[in-house]
């Protein structure tokens, strides 16, 4: 598919008020295949309002992040109301049109403490998505003690069904991304990885200071060496841009993102695919 989305959690967040308001601007602004809606905790009481004016103004909504508040109650062994949460994340991603569901399996200070937890409650919180035709794909997200990739693999070992979303910087904060090159870890891209979150990263290994999520090219990733690699895999799923693009005084950093559209489009297009 290869097709190129925008996050609307790039643009939406504390230092605006999570105004749902500035997807409509951010839609007229930004050429690309799609975006990603970004669930918020404190958007459930408006979010009916919310998907009908989405659906009214047909914004094509690719993409669903789901609450990241399920991985953490799901971490924390709270199966009931991690569940809940998922059902109606699935209804209204549903409900956008999108295909697909971003998920934080496991999330915030629980992490992947008791990743047994985790493990446990996947079955179900697929089935929410997998019964209205969408794939659930957790993300390589943060780990406490562990390794995201690592915990992915797990995952696949134990459900051969699982897909996933790979994300550049949460690999580059754990100093990984050669490990996911590695003839050990490399399986995890045979039919595995649906979806690919772009964003640069700079910082050392687990440098909380720096997990900051950057514009392609102002960070430390090596983005030619990531799309060569992931073009002799031959990956062919979609992509989403998630570089944080909003000011701490609420400015839209849209010439940023469309920069960043642009690089992610010429690294797509031109990538050698020659990496052993």
């Amino acid at each position: 598919m290869r097709e190129l989305y925008v996050s609307f959690g790039a643009f939406i967040g504390r230092y605006n008020g999570r105004n749902p308001d500035k997807m409509f601007e951010i839609a007229e602004s930004i050429t690309c295949d799609g975006f990603e809606f970004m669930m918020y905790n404190d958007w459930y009481p408006e979010i009916d309002g919310i998907i009908r004016r989405v659906t009214d103004k047909s914004l094509p909504i690719k993409t669903f992040h789901a609450d990241k508040l399920i991985g953490e109650f799901a971490s924390l062994g709270d199966f009931s109301e991690a569940r809940a949460r998922m059902k109606k994340n699935c209804e209204y991603a549903h409900a956008l049109g999108a295909d697909k569901i971003i998920l934080h399996l496991w999330n915030g200070k629980p992490s992947d403490n008791d990743f047994e937890n985790n493990i446990k409650v996947f079955p179900y919180l697929y089935e929410c998505a997998d019964s209205l035709g969408m794939e659930l794909l957790p993300e390589n997200v943060v780990c406490a003690i562990g390794s995201p990739i690592d915990r992915l693999l797990e995952l696949s070992d134990i459900y051969p069904y699982a897909k996933f979303t790979f994300d550049t910087k949460m690999s580059a904060f754990h100093d990984e991304l050669d490990a996911v090159y590695s003839k050990e870890r490399r399986r995890i891209w045979d039919g595995k990885i649906s979806h690919i979150h772009l964003n640069d990263y700079a910082g050392g290994y687990k440098n909380w200071s720096t997990l900051k999520t950057l514009h392609i090219g102002r960070g430390d990733i090596d983005f030619d060496e990531f799309f060569c690699f992931i073009k002799s895999v031959n990956y062919s799923g979609t992509y989403t841009l998630e570089c944080s693009s909003l000011t701490e005084t609420g400015e839209l950093l849209l010439s940023e993102m469309r920069d960043s559209v642009a690089a992610a489009r010429k690294y797509i297009e031109n990538a050698k695919g020659d990496k052993i």
